[in-house]
């Protein structure tokens, strides 16, 4: 053979070697459930069972106490929630990821409105923040995968 075959040849191999390897390692991807029907937090550990025979890979769980409150969706408010509250939210979680059977893809569910807070009062932005606190602790320590 000479080197003008030789060279496509070898190029070609470690072409298609290159492609089979990077192929393999591509992620799976996933069907996350989402909309206006969102479960909560008590309804996710009671159901359990029912919510995973569903085609979807994950789900996004709306953040809501028992009782409804304290709610994310009104995060964007200049109000305290109920710590008290927050705690059986992080329990609820962390109770449906143990009576879990499948991989944990859950995402906590965040809205931006409506909200009462002025641009610039800076005592409503803080309880914002605190707001944003607390849902990153009630993720990690729930095992979310995020906010949403």
């Amino acid at each position: 053979m000479t080197r003008a075959r030789i060279l496509p040849l070898t190029l070609l191999c470690l072409i298609t070697i290159c492609g089979t390897l990077f192929a393999a390692d591509l992620p799976r991807k996933k069907l996350i459930q989402t909309g206006w029907d969102h479960v909560n937090p008590e309804r996710l550990v009671e159901h359990i069972e029912v919510i995973e025979q569903q085609p979807f890979h994950g789900q996004v769980v709306q953040f809501s106490g028992r009782g409804g409150t304290p709610a994310f969706r009104v995060a964007f408010q200049n109000a305290d929630w109920d710590m008290e509250a927050i705690e059986q939210v992080i329990e609820d979680l962390k109770a449906a990821k143990a009576a879990s059977t499948e991989p944990w893809e859950r995402f906590l569910q965040m809205n931006a409105n409506p909200g009462n807070v002025d641009w610039f009062d800076d005592e409503g932005w803080a309880s914002i923040v605190e707001h944003w606190r607390i849902a990153a602790r009630v993720a990690r320590e729930g095992g979310m995968k995020g906010i949403l």
